[in-house]
């Protein structure tokens, strides 16, 4: 299987876990596009190019025709780490900001398939996250496990864009009986 989500786990560990995974998958993308570097000319190795994604930051004082940051960068790329049928669009839309700045195309992209507005699906994946099972209460926590990689905790990538849920943090929970089937669920409290 090809997918960055393993369906045994469930939330928060999942999250942790596509973490490592997705980190993976979004460097045999960088290495992809470094093979085709008389393609793309984004960088002839895997580090080279990512460093190029980094762009997102400077995104941040200056958004790409005003409209462009890096939480859109983000949503449009982070379909490389998911889907190799991406990787060919992606990578010409890459090529096409760094050396046209044409922020456009990323525009197109971003919303093709992430309209501003259009967070329903996000509200209810977030929703079905954080009811379903206890999510850690403390911020530490959350810094330990989620944060940027330390020397003690280098496989967990804090960086990915998208893994974790701070909607879901500080909600306690209590247990009640399901229905008529008598096993216990977790509800908000």
């Amino acid at each position: 299987m090809d997918s960055n989500v393993d369906p045994r786990d469930v939330w928060y560990k999942a999250n942790l876990n596509q973490d490592i995974a997705f980190n993976r998958n979004i460097k045999i993308w960088f290495a992809w596009v470094a093979k085709y570097y008389k393609v793309y000319h984004l960088g002839s190795t895997e580090k080279a190019v990512e460093k190029l994604s980094t762009a997102k930051r400077r995104l941040l004082k200056h958004p790409a025709g005003g409209v462009i940051g890096p939480d859109e960068w983000v949503d449009v790329f982070l379909y490389a780490g998911y889907y190799e049928q991406t990787w060919l669009q992606l990578g010409s839309a890459f090529a096409g900001f760094v050396h046209k700045n044409d922020w456009k195309t990323i525009k197109s992209l971003f919303d093709s398939d992430d309209t501003p507005g259009d967070d329903n699906g996000f509200a209810v994946h977030n929703a079905v996250q954080c009811t379903d099972v206890q999510w850690p209460l403390s911020w530490a926590k959350w810094a330990r496990t989620t944060g940027p990689p330390t020397r003690r905790r280098r496989s967990r990538p804090g960086a990915t864009p998208g893994s974790t849920r701070p909607a879901c943090t500080g909600r306690p929970r209590r247990t009640r009986r399901c229905g008529s089937t008598g096993r216990t669920c977790r509800m908000p409290c």
